[in-house]
């Protein structure tokens, strides 16, 4: 199997086009062996050199390959002319995936023209929504550079911390600093140290990773992680029934819950987020979402209170008499990092990708 990947052109450092999606799963495929090329050389492997994960031939056509993965970056940017309008033909010989990352309710997954993919990785799934038939749940996961980035203490060395240092602001991280996190911070001393995103890093990998991640590479942030005991890794928007139809009278009703969070909500989106996985993989205890609660759905689900420490904001009661129970804090640490790691690998998702393709 050869795959030929479309991928959006590199930028400067407050506009890198970071696709995470593609740099794990290139990666993971490389472990296992599979043939892959690119239209650009893209992901520099080390600082100062001319070797890149992805690399382009001239002499190779996408229409030569077996599997061809495009992603969404190239709508959020609006530079979808960048794209071959022939490669969504009914008429293609080759598989088309679709990797849609993208932030919002309606993502570019949902277009006609991709109606004619053979698979949309869909992240920021949620079952409680109906989604087109192509649609399979996908994941941001982990890559080899956040792997080899963190170094975790063991639990009890660790400092009696809770990290709430969010660069940005969603309605659930809103709701959640309103309804639980004074609990948490009954038991946990709050650290809300924030990087700047444009504090450049030292090192010379460090610069490179930071270049071209966007600016979300931070060692700072990695060593707060792997010696915290827990970090807040909630996002999204919380919706119910009423908010998610598309009509007038939804979306005016879900700007003023958006503001004033009236309604009970059953369902979240956006809610995927690299904050999430870098902090399982660092062995804090991560918190977040009740997903079977609100509907989220991953490949490899999480169990609420081994895994990761999920929260109902309509039961308050419950949520903090769970949170109380700081007794549990390192087993919920211990086996939430296995977990991510046994299942969101970049050679694991590359298999769970073969697989799809089967």
């Amino acid at each position: 199997m050869k795959i030929y990947f479309l991928c959006y052109p590199q930028g400067p450092p407050d506009k890198a086009g970071y696709q995470h999606q593609v740099v794990g799963l290139a990666e993971g495929l490389k472990e296992h062996g599979i043939e892959f090329f690119s239209n650009i050389n893209y992901w520099k492997i080390r600082p100062g050199s001319n070797e890149y994960l992805l690399n382009a031939k001239p002499d190779h056509h996408y229409e030569d390959f077996d599997v061809v993965v495009v992603n969404s970056m190239f709508y959020d940017y609006g530079r979808e002319d960048l794209l071959p309008e022939q490669i969504f033909s009914k008429k293609r010989k080759f598989k088309l995936v679709f990797i849609d990352r993208s932030d919002g309710y309606i993502t570019p997954g949902f277009l006609p023209k991709i109606r004619n993919a053979d698979l949309v990785l869909k992240s920021h799934y949620n079952r409680k929504y109906t989604y087109p038939e192509n649609f399979v749940p996908w994941q941001f996961g982990l890559s080899n550079r956040i792997i080899s980035s963190l170094n975790p203490l063991p639990f009890d060395d660790r400092q009696n911390e809770i990290l709430v240092n969010y660069r940005v602001q969603h309605n659930v991280r809103n709701l959640a600093e309103k309804k639980v996190m004074g609990e948490v911070c009954k038991h946990l001393k709050r650290n809300s140290d924030v990087d700047s995103f444009d504090e450049r890093p030292d090192g010379e990998y460090d610069r490179l990773y930071w270049e071209q991640t966007g600016r979300r590479h931070s060692p700072a942030y990695y060593k707060r992680l792997e010696r915290s005991k827990a970090c807040a890794a909630f996002g999204g928007t919380l919706q119910n029934s009423l908010t998610a139809k598309q009509n007038i009278f939804s979306k005016y009703l879900g700007k003023v819950d958006y503001r004033y969070n009236f309604l009970k909500h059953d369902r979240v989106y956006q809610y995927d987020s690299w904050r999430f996985w870098e902090s399982l993989a660092s062995g804090c205890v991560t918190l977040h979402l009740d997903f079977d609660k609100y509907g989220a759905v991953i490949p490899e689900m999480p169990q609420n209170d081994k895994h990761y420490l999920g929260i109902d904001l309509s039961d308050l009661k419950n949520t903090k008499k769970r949170i109380a129970q700081i007794d549990r804090y390192k087993d919920i640490s211990h086996y939430g990092r296995e977990w991510v790691l046994k299942y969101y690998t970049p050679k694991i998702i590359a298999a769970r990708f073969l697989n799809l393709l089967e």
